[in-house]
């Protein structure tokens, strides 16, 4: 749980600092907003799949938060409120449900493999 804490705090402060430095916003004065709903979805967004990582071993998550930020970091190159980032900062909650998604695929994938082999193992014995 520590590692997945910790790499969501890590992951928080460069977002968020590369937000500001990008100059993410949105119209209407409610840039607050978009600030404090975001900082709690930086964090989530790295703390969830690191978190099912290390616990239940589920790796399509972590594959996807690692592409996703290389995309991101793309944006370093573009520099403009249009890119990558802006829509990873304000729309978090499409990625983590991307990445719950994956693990959900996955973790069914490996119950019928599971399932399969142990069906298998009992024909076996016969």
């Amino acid at each position: 749980m520590s590692v997945a804490a910790a790499g969501g705090l890590l992951h928080l402060v460069v977002m968020v600092w590369f937000a500001r430095r990008l100059g993410v916003t949105i119209t209407g004065g409610y840039e607050w907003v978009l600030y404090a709903s975001s900082t709690v979805g930086m964090w989530l967004l790295a703390a969830v799949p690191l978190y099912l990582l290390v616990r239940h071993r589920l790796v399509v998550p972590a594959t996807l938060l690692t592409g996703f930020i290389v995309i991101d970091v793309r944006s370093e190159f573009a520099a403009s409120v249009e890119d990558a980032h802006a829509l990873y900062f304000g729309a978090w909650f499409v990625f983590l449900a991307i990445f719950l998604i994956g693990g959900l695929v996955e973790y069914g994938l490996r119950q019928v493999d599971s399932l399969r082999r142990m069906v298998s193992r009992r024909g076996n014995r016969h």
